[in-house]
């Protein structure tokens, strides 16, 4: 990423900054919305992705703001570009934000380990038996 680039990622990233603390609720006000709209999913099929609370943050409030902005900041992108940009695992609840899951069918060499040592890690990334997701 050249200069110019990296200067312009930051600019999108301090107008997201400045967007989303324009436009969410402040604290009191958002923790009553999530826990609203948590209680209100259980029940609702259509809402699955804002039956966890991260997630009724992330999906109900945060991601519509994101892509708001990725429509109009610097000439924005097409709706259909901004929602392929926007991989959510929810994708077919909030298909009005997000089309497409970011579930990878490739295998690829990291994976979650608990407690695992550096080396082993290392040793599974150089080993091509070992090289990949399992």
């Amino acid at each position: 990423m050249d200069a110019t680039s990296k200067d312009q990622a930051l600019e999108f990233l301090k107008q997201l900054e400045e967007t989303l603390n324009s436009k969410l609720l402040g604290p009191t006000a958002m923790e009553s919305w999530i826990r609203g709209k948590v209680a209100a999913a259980k029940t609702d099929d259509k809402q699955k992705h804002l039956r966890l609370p991260e997630a009724a943050f992330l999906n109900g409030q945060a991601l519509p703001v994101l892509f708001e902005l990725l429509k109009t900041y610097g000439g924005g992108l097409p709706t259909e570009d901004a929602q392929r940009a926007l991989l959510n695992e929810y994708h077919r609840t909030i298909s009005d934000v997000s089309r497409l899951s970011p579930i990878r069918w490739v295998r690829h060499p990291f994976r979650k380990i608990l407690s695992a040592k550096l080396s082993d890690i290392y040793r599974g990334w150089t080993n091509p038996d070992e090289g990949r997701a399992r």
